[in-house]
């Protein structure tokens, strides 16, 4: 084989080498570019977890919560048996008595709550009661029978230096209790018989006595 032969020959294999090792670098370089310039540019692709759009976690979400419909489950007061007892005793004295006293409405009997509560009653629960019975008589509605008192639990139990204040919930049930229109026909009451009535009780400092101060509530009566 002639020189000029040899030297062609080597020249075509080197360039096929450099061609080869081209691809080769090609091959290894380009994911390596495809995946920085993916890391480079944020996953712009990616959805962010405080997107507007996202569900928020209470982990994630830095806005103000929606506030809740049903005040949360709450421990009972850490008080002694013989101050759970005295609340007890005297949630149901008070109760029955005030029951006792504005259950029965007849709009042809005139009554002097004022006079019955006093020392029972705050003037505040006082009015309540007061417009309750107003509203019966001018509708010309007649009530009867009696409430039964059930569970009472003792949600909160505060002492400081004017007095004490309990809250507690009694379980009461209206199925012993009738409403009539001035016709003497039943006025349906609510579906359920039997709900919870949330009390608030106090005793200032200078008294031995306890008073009701008022009466609510929960989103959730039933009991």
């Amino acid at each position: 084989m002639s020189t000029a032969v040899r030297g062609r020959t080597r020249t075509i294999l080197v360039i096929c080498a450099v061609a080869v090792v081209a691809l080769v670098l090609l091959l290894v370089i380009a994911p390596w570019r495809g995946g920085a310039d993916d890391r480079a540019g944020g996953g712009a692709s990616t959805t962010s977890p405080t997107d507007a759009t996202s569900d928020p976690s209470p982990s994630t979400y830095s806005g103000t919560p929606a506030p809740a419909t049903t005040a949360p489950p709450q421990d009972p007061p850490d008080i002694d048996d013989a101050v759970q007892a005295e609340v007890e005793d005297t949630t149901t004295e008070l109760v029955a008595e005030i029951f006792e006293l504005t259950v029965p409405i007849d709009p042809e009997e005139e009554v002097d709550l004022a006079a019955q509560l006093q020392g029972v009653v705050s003037d505040t629960y006082l009015s309540e009661l007061e417009a309750e019975r107003l509203e019966f008589e001018a509708e010309g509605w007649t009530r009867t029978g009696s409430y039964e008192l059930g569970t009472i639990d003792i949600l909160d139990y505060q002492e400081d230096g004017d007095g004490v204040t309990a809250t507690v919930r009694v379980c009461v049930d209206s199925s012993g209790v009738t409403v009539t229109n001035a016709d003497g026909n039943e006025v349906a009451g609510p579906s359920g018989t039997s709900a919870w009535n949330i009390f608030v009780l106090t005793q200032p400092a200078d008294s031995e006595d306890w008073l009701i101060v008022g009466r609510t509530f929960p989103d959730d009566p039933a009991c």
